[in-house]
């Protein structure tokens, strides 16, 4: 699916008075996008080597990090990692969101009808645009979804803590909804505040969205 605010049936509707906040209002279909057409097959990745790959699901990424001999993150892992040891900080660089445009790509303004882009990227930005957290890791937050291993719950921690018969089983479930961490670059404060270190949101498996890639892990031997 490709971002289409731009799309003058999607104004039209605004000016009706529709749920613009609805994601079908502002998200279409794209017959032929993938990771090499991101916006469909009219688009290419040309000049964007060095942006995280999208368009790719759940079971792409999955079969990707099996691949190169590593893994997804989980939740827990993916959340650990974004803080850098941070553990009381909003965001990953501090609690002052008045230096968000310094740390992270996100959406500027009031979405989707306004993107004032002050952090100068519309949509994703080349990796290492933006300054690491405390880990040395780039782009924690903002820039795209990541997918991460677990099966989303809202009650994902009280289940952890409770470790109830089962429970790994059902939380790895293939076939529901999987967790997304770290918000994109359509996040914003006047809609989805995802680049938050605490933030979780989630997608069917097989989605496959412009703002949504991943990153792999790999245990220590």
């Amino acid at each position: 699916m490709v971002f289409d605010a731009e799309n003058p049936q999607v104004w039209w509707k605004f000016k009706e008075g529709a749920n613009w906040k609805h994601p079908q209002v502002w998200w279409k279909f794209k017959e032929g996008a993938n990771w090499k057409h991101p916006q469909g097959p009219e688009s290419n990745i040309k000049g964007k080597e060095d942006h995280p790959v999208v368009q790719v699901s759940w079971y792409d990424a999955m079969a990707y990090a099996k691949w190169a001999g590593k893994r997804l993150p989980t939740e827990a892992e993916f959340e650990y990692l974004a803080r850098g040891g941070k553990e009381n900080q909003i965001y990953h660089w501090g609690n002052n969101f008045e230096k968000a445009t310094e740390f992270v790509n996100f959406h500027q303004g009031d979405f989707p009808s306004l993107n004032e882009v002050k952090d100068n990227f519309e949509k994703t930005s080349p990796v290492k645009s933006f300054p690491p957290n405390a880990f040395g890791l780039f782009e924690v937050s903002g820039n795209v979804w990541e997918w991460v291993l677990d099966t989303y719950y809202p009650n994902a921690y009280s289940k952890l803590e409770q470790r109830s018969d089962g429970y790994f089983k059902e939380y790895f479930n293939e076939e529901q909804q999987k967790v997304i961490r770290g918000g994109s670059f359509l996040c914003s404060e006047s809609y989805c505040t995802g680049y938050r270190n605490a933030a979780r949101m989630s997608s069917t498996p097989e989605s496959g969205l412009e703002h949504l890639g991943f990153r792999c892990v790999k245990d220590v031997e």
